[in-house]
């Protein structure tokens, strides 16, 4: 039996090289112009909403002090202070919170309190947030 010559096998063999790098080559693209899209969509939705919420000052009397220092309004706005020994109490915070708006939110959670957090929505679906420690300035007891 004959096998076919050496010049029809590497033709063949550099038709298919040629066919799977054009097929990776396509794929690769698509994938890539999909990701870069997508990190560029979500890149401006932080750009436009940073800065947005800064937490201000957390006091175990006078509540947790935070405001938008962002263009956007902020929807959805949660706060989340947890005390030493693990309690956790969560706020929900109705309506919106304009540009430049402060605003204070008292909460009732026993005990030395040791975090706190604020959370919410801003334009085009981005989350944003705010977080203060007991080891942080803006921290007063």
């Amino acid at each position: 039996m004959k096998g076919i010559s050496a010049v029809i096998a590497t033709v063949l063999l550099v038709a298919f090289t040629v066919a799977v790098a054009g097929i990776l080559s396509v794929w690769s693209t698509t994938l890539t112009t999909t990701q870069t899209q997508t990190v560029s969509n979500q890149t401006g939705g932080q750009a436009l909403c940073s800065p947005a919420l800064i937490l201000d000052e957390v006091n175990s009397l006078t509540g947790v002090t935070y405001h938008n220092a962002g263009n956007q309004i902020i929807t959805n706005v949660k706060v989340f202070v947890r005390n030493i020994a693990g309690g956790i109490n969560l706020t929900t915070v109705s309506g919106s919170l304009s540009p430049g708006a402060m605003t204070i939110t008292n909460f009732t959670l026993a005990g030395p309190l040791d975090y706190a957090r604020v959370t919410g929505t801003c334009a085009s679906n981005v989350q944003v947030s705010a977080e203060c420690k007991s080891s942080d300035p803006c921290w007063k007891g």
